[in-house]
């Protein structure tokens, strides 16, 4: 990842693009707790599935609530963890699965906030981090 990011430093299209767009999704408190109130559903329904279906379960509402936050998901797994619910090498798999949801939610941000020439930058440094992200487990 230092590679990627010395070489990204030299590159000449440092600049950011003239064209990138503000998001306002945030702006306000009532977008504000729609988003709040979307990732607690999303944890409770995670829960539900995850007593019904087990590990599998687990590993599919981590990925699915790693679009709208990956640290919440895996804080959510970390947390079953500490409870006994599920072991730390059980958890792996949907920690990350979670993190690669997010990671491809942020490259669809990207291409909206600055089209292909601003995305493709920003997806290439996200796609090393979560490929190295996934070594340790692959190897």
């Amino acid at each position: 990842m230092a590679l990627f990011s010395l070489v990204s430093l030299r590159s000449k299209e440092l600049q950011p693009p003239v064209n990138l767009r503000k998001s306002c999704l945030l702006t306000t408190l009532g977008n504000a707790l729609l988003i709040g109130i979307l990732l607690t559903t999303v944890l409770i329904l995670g829960s539900a599935v995850q007593f019904r279906l087990g590990v599998e379960g687990l590993a599919l509402v981590s990925f699915a609530s790693g679009f709208l936050d990956g640290h919440a998901a895996a804080f959510a797994v970390s947390e079953m963890v500490t409870l006994k619910k599920v072991t730390a090498a059980t958890a792996v798999v949907p920690i990350l699965l979670g993190l690669t949801s997010n990671t491809v939610a942020k490259a669809v941000f990207a291409i909206g906030a600055g089209g292909w020439s601003y995305a493709r930058r920003v997806i290439a440094g996200l796609a090393v981090s979560i490929a190295l992200t996934w070594v340790p487990l692959i190897f």
